[in-house]
């Protein structure tokens, strides 16, 4: 009775975290997408209000479903008006895990706000094309890695089940 207690235990345990490991991957796709509105958003900004850096930011704030993000990289930039710095501070409230896109974000940090608004344009063309492109991946592989993740850990904790008993 307690090896088929233990087994069932182990059964709900692994799919409890498969669920969970799945969740990170749409939570990554969801960050992605909201970068890719947050960027289009800072692109119009950008043109037609002519804002500058600490106004994008607050914009942001208000409209993105990124704003704990853009708050902690806002008042980091408040601090200290260096948007690289406030921009690798902020990061870690963001949900990633991309090695490639945390490069491109930071190449992109690193220069913002330092040309003019043609030049900054052109910046924001960039890396909304290259999110856009991430997120198109992910959009199609999103499906089929939480599939594959959530049978692996109810196949990995059903083989455990059998070990236990």
């Amino acid at each position: 009775m307690t090896k088929m207690l233990s087994a069932i235990c182990l059964l709900l345990v692994t799919a409890v975290l498969g669920s969970f490991a799945s969740g990170r991957v749409n939570a990554k796709l969801k960050t992605i997408s909201g970068l890719v509105a947050d960027f289009q958003r800072m692109d119009s900004i950008l043109r037609y209000e002519r804002g500058g850096v600490m106004k994008i930011l607050l914009a942001l704030i208000s409209s993105s479903d990124n704003a704990e993000f853009w708050m902690e990289m806002a008042g980091d930039y408040r601090k200290n008006p260096d948007l690289l710095s406030a921009w690798k501070n902020a990061s870690s409230k963001l949900t990633l895990n991309d090695e490639s896109i945390e490069k491109s974000l930071t190449a992109f940090f690193s220069d913002f706000g330092s040309g003019g608004t043609e030049e900054e344009t052109v910046r924001l063309k960039g890396i909304i094309s290259e999110l856009a492109g991430a997120e198109e991946k992910l959009k199609q592989d999103c499906p089929k890695r939480v599939k594959l993740i959530k049978t692996l850990s109810v196949l990995g904790g059903a083989a455990l089940a059998l070990i236990v008993l």
